[in-house]
């Protein structure tokens, strides 16, 4: 029978030893001696900060059990600027082969005035040479933080897909307010197209049966600041962009729009109060309103004359003789309510306030101004009603800048020969056209 030596057999136990026993205790020791020094936390913030594009300050990395690394007091921040985005007590990041879990445990804020710069992050991180496929993320709390208060969203899940045709994103969040949540959640879906020549992306929100603040998409459409601090909206959203043009198509409810604010800031006006849109259907075609229809309901407030004029004599609006005619003049209306339409071919305005037919004005005692009589008319008209008579042929000033690149504007040649030389269209700011 084979027998070893005896001093064989000693060397081979205390190799086994060593191999079994000392070898990984010392590799444990030392892998916890690695990742509680300041470079293994400095090593993943760089890796976060190089994957998101962001500037990342971490407190602490460490690995709970295999596969999971927690982010402790993570803070992300403009690269440029420094200004903060996210803060998150607490992050658990889960790798399973090429699918990532993303969980925060503990409640997390967002500053809602730079939503622009953490949507950029997010579409240059979702990209075909990411080495993940699949990106998995839920939160119970999230805080966003705006300028003027903030908006507190709970049940946030949301999965991303990549791959090389192309990248998706769905989101759900329910809008908390004064304590409860939202019966359903908004739903956000985005699809970017890497295969097509010309890089395509559908974008489609909806809110649910809850409103949400208007602010919330400030920093990526600044001009929505004009409906003031305290409008919302519910409804849906549907956005297709093409090498950077973008066509975007609304339907919903427009609520607590600050007049004040829209045109009293904006125009040599004053028109107060609050109003509510029902927006049946608006089209925008690279920032330009093409086509808008709905109803627009405001009141009480106050209005000032010489809007009243200009109401009359530019949008051909009927009102009753005032013989005091200063328009400095304020009056207050009890109710301002008439649907609308919109497009190239013309503005349709139809009064609906209060109990009388084609009334648009009420004030306290009596109507203010009525429907036109014309069935359609010139959009530019509703500029030249915004701005007071000058000089210039058309209300081509600084005031109405804004507006008229949202307006849409009917095409040179008129729809018919037999139009009449009022309602042809010419650009603002030119003489009118030779016949």
């Amino acid at each position: 029978m084979f027998s070893l030596h005896e001093t064989t057999k000693l060397r081979l136990c205390r190799g086994a030893f060593l191999a079994v026993c000392v070898a990984p205790t010392c590799v444990v020791l030392a892998w916890c001696v690695i990742i509680h020094l300041p470079g293994y936390t400095r090593a993943h913030q760089r890796t976060i900060a190089a994957c998101l594009g962001l500037h990342a300050r971490l407190g602490k990395a460490s690995t709970p059990r295999p596969g999971t690394v927690l982010y402790e007091s993570l803070e992300l921040s403009d690269p440029d600027t420094l200004q903060p985005l996210a803060r998150f007590p607490f992050v658990e990041v889960q790798v399973d082969g090429s699918a990532v879990y993303v969980t925060l445990p503990w409640p997390a804020i967002i500053n809602g005035t730079r939503f622009d710069a953490l949507w950029k992050a997010a579409c240059d991180t979702a990209r075909p040479t990411a080495i993940w496929r699949q990106l998995h993320f839920e939160a119970q709390d999230l805080t966003v933080h705006l300028g003027d208060g903030d908006l507190r969203f709970t049940g946030l899940e949301g999965q991303i897909e990549n791959n090389d045709q192309h990248t998706q994103l769905k989101l759900k969040l329910r809008y908390a307010t004064a304590g409860t949540q939202a019966p359903q959640p908004a739903e956000l879906s985005f699809v970017r197209h890497w295969q097509s020549k010309r890089s395509t992306s559908v974008l489609q929100f909806t809110t649910g049966p809850t409103p949400l603040p208007c602010s919330l998409a400030s920093s990526i459409w600044p001009g929505i600041e004009r409906l003031g601090r305290t409008s919302e909206f519910q409804g849906r959203i549907f956005v297709t962009q093409q090498t950077g043009r973008a066509n975007v198509q609304l339907s919903g409810r427009l609520s607590r729009v600050d007049l004040d604010v829209l045109v009293g800031g904006h125009f040599p006006h004053t028109l107060s109060g609050m109003a509510d849109c029902e927006l049946e259907a608006m089209t925008i075609d690279g920032g330009r309103i093409e086509t808008a229809a709905g109803k627009i309901v405001a009141g009480p407030g106050t209005i000032s004359s010489s809007l009243v004029q200009n109401a009359q004599s530019q949008l051909h609006l009927r009102a009753v003789p005032d013989a005091k005619n200063d328009p400095r003049r304020l009056l207050r209306y009890r109710q301002m309510a008439c649907a609308f339409a919109i497009s190239a071919q013309g503005l349709a305005l139809h009064g609906e306030a209060g109990q009388t037919p084609g009334a648009v004005l009420i004030g306290d005692q009596r109507i203010l101004l009525r429907e036109p009589a014309v069935l359609s008319q010139p959009v530019v008209n509703l500029a030249r009603a915004l701005v007071p008579q000058s000089e210039v042929q058309g209300p081509l000033t600084r005031e109405t800048a804004a507006l008229i690149g949202l307006l849409p504007l009917p095409s040179i040649a008129p729809a018919s020969r037999n139009e009449a030389p009022a309602t042809q269209a010419r650009s603002l700011g030119q003489g009118p056209k030779n016949p």
